[in-house]
């Protein structure tokens, strides 16, 4: 039963990140890239500066090897890539505060994409590259 719960998770987050994606057909035309963390074994950037109002705070701990990103809204989801494209991590968030645990991940280039919630459903685009 657990497993059919979060398979059906699973593929409505998909299923709603499909829709999204489909229905922005406007091209996006001179994105500056930010970088939000710049440390010496973890480097974290939205792919659009825009982006980065969405966000109070985005912080890494380099005792705890987490990162905490402080939304100004709900985060629907976050979905992690790895450098091949390979879905790494998918969860359903439905809060303003997510806690990533980078021991979770081994070192290597990451794309990572922030669902979210509100009437735009808007998805930011973002890359991590963990050094150790």
């Amino acid at each position: 039963m657990k497993k059919l719960l979060k398979s059906i998770a699973l593929m409505l987050a998909i299923l709603g990140t499909i829709n999204s994606l489909a229905a922005n057909t406007n091209p996006t035309i001179d994105k500056e890239a930010a970088t939000l963390i710049n440390e010496s074994n973890v480097t974290f950037s939205l792919d659009n500066a825009s982006d980065s109002k969405a966000f109070n705070n985005v912080t890494y701990n380099g005792v705890t090897k987490m990162i905490k990103i402080d939304a100004i809204g709900n985060i629907a989801f976050i979905e992690i890539k790895n450098e091949t494209g390979e879905l790494e991590f998918m969860m359903p968030v439905g809060a303003k505060i997510l806690n990533l645990d980078l021991l979770d991940f081994t070192k290597g280039n990451y794309t990572v994409n922030i669902k979210m919630q509100g009437k735009d459903n808007k998805i930011i685009q973002s890359s991590l590259v963990k050094a150790f």
